[in-house]
């Protein structure tokens, strides 16, 4: 017999799928006489299998555009059965793969075997289905994250007699759990540690939808530390509530960025906390508003000590005696601008400071041309090593100023120029050189001896005096007047009646005796006056 299946087609024109057997009737000496045919319309289980094609179809376009391995297991048999999906998942080879329990086991990662397997137990002992991840380990030693989904199939007492389930990589969505717990580790650890403050509040408004106040939801440690307001305090209650004194200005500029959602940036002073405060407050999300926020209180305080500093400076500067020039370098520090000068420092070019600021030193105080100044403004702002030196300033052919200048560089790359107006001193100098040179005239032509003495040791002594006793000079220097008496008794007494004399009038004269170099004693007229009265 044969047997085959055909499409016939009705003649409404309906599709029938027919099984037909054929069979020989055989007669004697086995000939064939006859036959049977035999009709069945298969047409219902046709479609069935063509509809269970199609779902297996669009099952495996579905698990493959999902990724997802299908694999069977037989556990009567203890046979595994894994689609190819689920090689590519593994990373295994299908046609080294025995197809057993034992060869899933060796894909699992050693330290997640235990789990998995305890999984399976609790799907097999019908607790709850299979739901699991764990790692495999590739042939090639990467290492992957796999979900793993099954249900077990049971016989009509309960017994277990297949297990099928579906397997995909998770490896990305694993990762980026990881790393979105480690982000949020970071952030925890960021928001426990950092030195600002943080707050998060939500915006309270009155009956006109007014800001009025706003409730702590939450705050970090620095908050607490810069505020002294514990979390504890805090969080579920308002700024009111703990701060009954604060400014009203605080609420309304939080409200409007709870309210409008715009950042915004400030510095304001807290009175009742007393500090100033570095704000930036933004809204996270409507109603809300958070702030992160920094004591700037030293900064601002240093600021205005700062401040107060440099105008006591500036009226030090301005009121000093000695001149003062602050100059910036120009042309690789060939010439110097003038930043400013103080007006001691203008009283050298008889103007004020006005006319000088802003130019440069050598068209602006040509005078000092010739001094050697511009030189060394030159030389210490290369070197950075201060210099004193003395200036002399003309007028025609007369010297107009004296000046001792000091010249440093300061840390910014300026220059500053200290001016000390020495021209009283030296003229006064000139002068006392002139009267010396005057009495030196006298001390040398007097008709008398004169003797110069500190704490009654010679310092010096003129000609007439070397000859009255009859020694050279070079033998009076540094000696004391003792060799002059032939006792001490004497030389005491005239110490006495003469320093008596002179505390007394101002001057001392005393009758005495000189012994004079080769013993002869001269009779001697001593007049003493101090050079200075006070010593």
């Amino acid at each position: 017999s044969s047997s085959d299946e055909l499409i016939l087609r009705r003649p409404d024109g309906e599709d029938r799928a027919l099984w037909i057997n054929v069979a020989p009737v055989f007669g004697e000496e086995g000939v064939v006489t006859s036959g049977f045919v035999v009709f069945l319309d298969v047409t219902a289980r046709r479609e069935t299998e063509l509809a269970l094609a199609a779902s297996e179809e669009r099952l495996s376009l579905a698990t493959q555009s999902a990724g997802l391995g299908i694999w069977h297991l037989d556990l009567v048999q203890g046979q595994l059965t894994w689609d190819e999906r689920m090689h590519e998942v593994f990373g295994t080879d299908p046609e080294s793969f025995g197809g057993t329990y034992e060869d899933w086991r060796q894909a699992v990662h050693p330290d997640d075997i235990a789990e998995a397997e305890a999984a399976i137990q609790e799907c097999l002992a019908g607790r709850k289905d299979l739901q699991v991840t764990f790692r495999t380990v590739r042939t090639d030693g990467e290492i992957r994250h796999i979900d793993a989904y099954a249900s077990v199939q049971r016989d009509q007492d309960g017994n277990p007699l297949t297990m099928t389930g579906v397997n995909w990589d998770s490896t990305d969505r694993v990762l980026a759990e990881q790393k979105l717990r480690d982000s949020r580790e970071e952030f925890r650890r960021l928001f426990t540690t950092m030195l600002a403050g943080f707050a998060l509040h939500e915006i309270i408004l009155d009956d006109t939808g007014r800001p009025c106040d706003y409730r702590f939801l939450e705050i970090n440690p620095a908050f607490e530390r810069i505020t002294g307001i514990s979390r504890a305090r805090a969080i579920g209650h308002t700024l009111l509530e703990l701060l009954p004194e604060t400014e009203m200005e605080w609420i309304e500029r939080f409200g409007k960025v709870a309210i409008e959602g715009k950042p915004i940036h400030f510095e304001q002073f807290s009175r009742q906390l007393g500090k100033h405060f570095q704000v930036t407050a933004y809204c996270p999300r409507e109603g809300q508003f958070a702030c992160v926020f920094r004591d700037v209180t030293k900064r601002i305080q240093d600021t205005q000590a700062l401040r107060e500093s440099e105008e006591r400076f500036r009226e030090i500067i301005q009121n000093l005696a000695s001149g003062v020039a602050f100059l910036s370098p120009i042309d690789d520090g060939e010439d110097f601008v003038i930043r400013s000068l103080n007006p001691a420092a203008a009283h050298f070019d008889g103007h004020d400071q006005q006319p000088h600021v802003g130019k440069p030193v050598r068209t602006s105080l040509p005078q000092f041309a010739d001094t050697g100044l511009f030189g060394t403004l030159t030389r210490v702002w290369r070197s950075g090593v201060a210099e004193r030196l003395p200036v002399v300033t003309r007028r025609g052919a007369k010297v107009n100023f004296w000046i001792e200048a000091f010249v440093c560089r300061l840390g910014l790359g300026e220059v500053a120029a200290v001016f000390e107006d020495r021209t009283e001193q030296h003229r006064y100098q000139e002068e006392i050189e002139a009267r010396e040179q005057q009495l030196q005239s006298i001390f040398a032509a007097a008709p008398v001896g004169i003797g110069l003495l500190r704490d009654r040791q010679f310092v010096t002594v003129n000609d007439q005096f070397c000859q009255m006793i009859g020694r050279e000079r070079e033998e009076f220097i540094g000696q004391n007047a003792r060799m002059l008496y032939a006792s001490n008794e004497e030389y005491e007494r005239v110490g006495r009646d003469k320093y008596g004399q002179i505390r007394k009038h101002g001057t001392g004269s005393v009758e005495t005796r000189f012994l004079r170099a080769k013993g002869r004693m001269i009779d001697v007229i001593l007049s003493s006056t101090p050079l200075d009265r006070d010593d």
